[in-house]
C-alpha cells in the first residue's frame, strides 16, 4: 500500500502538468493586455519592478506587478515567447494541487488527499486559469502556500515560523491581485484565535507578529509606488490621479464591490451579462457564469464539511481536524458571500480562488460519509440525498449550454440508479447494489465537471474574459483578445522610428498590445487600459512629439478618442488637424506622422 501511495502523487502531478501545459499551448499570447506587460518586464527592470505596460515605462497595468514578474522572469530565462509567459501559471497549478494534497493529508490521511487533490486538478476554473495569464493562476498558487503554511502552524511545532509564513504567501496574493488576496485572512485569525494550543494571551501575541509580516508582505510594493516621484515610474493604470491607493480602494477595490464606475477587464456584454457575473443574490454562485466554473460540488463540500462539524462537535478545544474543516469553510464561505454580493466588475473565472476550498471539503468528506453510511449511523441517508442533490445541480447547470441534453438524460439516469440503489442498500444490503450505486453515484458527481474542463483545455482562450466549458472558446468580444498587429503597419513603423521612444501612440492597450507584441517596441497606450487614463496633458504630449520621442500616431477604426471624461479628446483632436495622414500600405488603422 505504502508503494501505491508513494507512486500516486508524483503520477498525479505529472498529469496535472500535462492536462495544463495541453490547455497553455492553445492559447498564444493569452490576454494580450498582460502578454504586453509581461514582454516590457522581459526587457526592461523599471517596467519589471512597477508593471508597465511599455518598456518605456508610460503607463502601468492595473494590477499589482507579481505574475508579471514571475511570468517576466521566466521569459527573461527561456526567452519570451507563449511557452515562457504561461509556464508559471501552469506550474501555479501543478503547486496548488501539490500543496492542498499535502495539507489534507497531513491531517486526513491517504484517501481524503487524493480525492482532494483530484477534484481541484479537474476543476474547469482551474483547467481554464492554470494555462492563462491572468494574475489568478499565481494568486490561487499563494493562497493555498498561506493556507498550507496556516494549517502547519496549527500542530504546535515552531507555530510563529508557520504563521509568518502564512502572512508572507498572503501579502504575495495582495501583490498579484490586491484586496482578493487578503480574502483568506479572516479565517486564519479566527481559526488561529479560537483552536490552536497556546494560552489565549499566546495566541494574541502570535496573530499580532504575523500579522505585522503580513503588513510588510502586503504593502511594500504601494509605498515604493507612493513614495518613488511619478517623473520616475509609470502612471497608475486605471486612476485618474496616479496614485496607487485609488487603484487599490477604488478601481480595484470598493469600485468592484458596490458597483459604480470601477472599470475592469470589461469587454462586450456577452449573452446575459456574460463576463459580469448576471444578478447579485444568494444563488448567483450556481448561475450560467459561476456555475460552470465551480459549482458543481458546492453543496457536495458544503454539506460533508458540516456534517465532519457535527462528527467532532465533543472533541477537546485544540482538535486539528476540527480547527481545518471550520478553516476551508470560512475560506468558501466568505468567497460566496463576496462573490454574491459584487456588484461591481466580476467575471467568473475569480471563482477559481474558491477551488481550493472546494476540493479540500469535498476530499474530506467523502470519506466520512461513506463512513457513516457503511456502519449505518442514523445520518447514513444524508450520502444518498447528496448524490441526489449533486445530480440535480449537474442537470441545472448543463441546462445552460442548451446543446447538452443527451448528457443531461446520462446525468440523470446515473444519479438516479445511485441514489435509489444506496437507499435500497441501507435496507437490504446487496453487494453487487452496492457496488453498482457506488459506480453509477461517482459517474453522476464527476463526469459532468470532466465534460467541462476537457473541452476548456482543448479550445482556444484569448481576451481578458475566459470561460470554461464546452462552447467556450472565451467570451468573444472582450478585450485584448488580438495579440498580431498589420505587417505593413509595423514595418513601416520600424523602418521609420529614427530612435524615437515609442514605436507609436494609441488610444488605449486594445490597440497597444498587439502592436507591440507583434513589433518587440514599446507602444503608448495614450489613454492606458481602455482609453480613460489621463497620464498626459496636450502641452506634455506635444512636447513628446517635439523632443523626437514620438513620431507617429495611428487611430483605430473604432476609435475611442479618449475615455469618458474625454481627457484624451484633446490630444485627438490636435493630431487630426496637426498630423499628417501616411501610406503605410495598410488599412486597418489611420497612420498619423506628428511633427512640432
Amino acid at each position: 500500500r505504502s508503494w501505491f501511495e508513494k507512486m500516486t502523487l508524483p503520477i498525479l502531478l505529472i498529469a496535472t502538468g500535462a492536462l495544463y501545459m495541453f490547455g497553455a499551448m492553445h492559447n498564444g499570447m493569452a490576454n494580450s493586455y498582460y502578454a504586453a506587460a509581461v514582454q516590457a518586464a522581459s526587457q526592461n527592470w523599471t517596467a519589471w519592478l512597477f508593471g508597465s505596460l511599455d518598456a518605456a515605462n508610460y503607463v502601468s497595468i492595473d494590477k499589482p506587478p507579481l505574475a508579471t514578474m514571475i511570468m517576466g522572469l521566466s521569459a527573461r530565462l527561456l526567452g519570451f515567447s507563449s511557452f515562457s509567459m504561461l509556464l508559471p501559471s501552469v506550474l501555479a497549478g501543478i503547486g496548488s494541487v501539490w500543496l492542498l494534497y499535502s495539507a489534507v493529508k497531513r491531517q486526513f490521511g491517504f484517501a481524503s488527499a487524493i480525492i482532494s487533490a483530484v477534484t481541484l486538478m479537474l476543476t474547469p476554473a482551474a483547467a481554464l486559469m492554470f494555462g492563462f495569464n491572468n494574475p489568478d493562476a499565481i494568486l490561487t498558487f499563494m493562497l493555498t502556500a498561506s493556507g498550507y503554511a496556516f494549517l502547519r502552524s496549527l500542530e504546535g511545532k515552531c507555530p510563529l515560523l508557520w504563521l509568518g509564513l502564512a502572512g508572507l504567501f498572503t501579502g504575495l496574493a495582495f501583490n498579484t491581485k490586491m484586496l482578493q488576496g487578503l480574502m483568506v485572512l479572516p479565517a486564519m485569525v479566527i481559526v488561529y484565535l479560537a483552536f490552536a494550543k497556546p494560552p489565549i494571551v499566546t495566541r494574541f501575541l502570535h496573530l499580532m507578529f504575523a500579522g505585522v509580516i503580513t503588513a510588510v508582505s502586503t504593502l511594500w510594493w504601494s509605498v515604493l509606488v507612493w513614495l518613488t516621484p511619478s517623473g520616475n515610474r509609470p502612471w497608475v493604470g486605471s486612476t485618474n490621479d496616479n496614485s496607487i491607493w485609488s487603484l487599490i480602494f477604488g478601481y480595484n477595490g470598493f469600485g468592484r464591490l458596490l458597483g459604480g464606475h470601477g472599470g475592469g477587464m470589461g469587454g462586450g456584454h456577452g449573452p446575459g451579462g456574460t463576463g459580469f457575473g448576471g444578478q447579485t443574490g444568494i444563488f448567483r454562485i450556481f448561475n450560467n457564469d459561476f456555475g460552470p466554473n465551480i459549482a458543481w460540488l458546492l453543496v457536495l463540500a458544503l454539506a460533508g464539511g458540516g456534517l465532519l462539524l457535527w462528527i467532532l462537535r465533543k472533541t477537546p478545544r485544540t482538535n486539528r481536524g476540527r480547527a481545518a474543516v471550520i478553516f476551508w469553510m470560512l475560506w468558501l464561505v466568505v468567497h460566496i458571500i463576496i462573490f454574491s454580493i459584487t456588484s461591481g466588475v466580476i467575471h467568473p473565472y475569480y471563482v477559481v480562488v474558491m477551488a481550493p476550498a472546494v476540493a479540500a471539503l469535498v476530499g474530506i468528506g467523502v470519506p466520512f460519509l461513506w463512513g457513516a453510511y457503511v456502519r449505518r449511523k442514523s445520518y447514513a441517508w444524508i450520502l444518498p440525498m447528496l448524490v441526489g442533490v449533486t445530480t440535480a445541480i449537474a442537470i441545472i447547470i448543463l441546462s445552460y449550454a442548451g446543446t447538452m441534453t443527451w448528457l443531461m438524460w446520462m446525468v440523470g439516469a446515473l444519479g438516479a440508479v445511485g441514489m435509489i440503489g444506496l437507499l435500497v442498500n441501507l435496507y437490504t444490503p446487496k453487494r453487487w447494489l452496492q457496488n453498482l450505486a457506488i459506480i453509477a453515484s461517482v459517474a453522476a458527481c464527476m463526469t459532468a465537471p470532466v465534460v467541462y474542463t476537457l473541452p476548456t483545455i482543448n479550445v482556444t482562450h484569448t481576451g481578458s474574459i475566459p470561460m470554461a466549458g464546452p462552447n467556450s472558446t472565451a467570451m468573444q468580444g472582450s478585450n485584448n483578445e488580438k495579440s498580431q498587429a498589420n505587417s505593413a503597419l509595423v514595418e513601416y513603423l520600424l523602418k521609420n522610428q529614427n530612435g524615437a521612444t515609442w514605436l507609436v501612440a494609441v488610444d488605449s492597450a486594445n490597440e497597444s498590445a498587439a502592436i507591440q507584441l507583434t513589433s518587440g517596441q514599446p507602444v503608448m497606450a495614450i489613454g492606458g487600459f481602455n482609453g480613460s487614463d489621463t497620464p498626459l496633458t496636450l502641452e506634455q504630449f506635444k512636447q513628446l512629439v517635439a523632443t523626437g520621442k514620438l513620431k507617429y500616431y495611428a487611430a483605430s477604426s473604432r476609435g475611442h478618442g479618449g475615455g469618458p471624461n474625454g481627457g484624451n479628446s484633446e490630444i485627438t483632436n490636435w493630431i487630426k488637424q496637426n498630423g499628417k495622414v501616411i501610406n503605410y500600405g495598410g488599412s486597418d488603422v489611420t497612420l498619423y506622422e506628428l511633427s512640432a
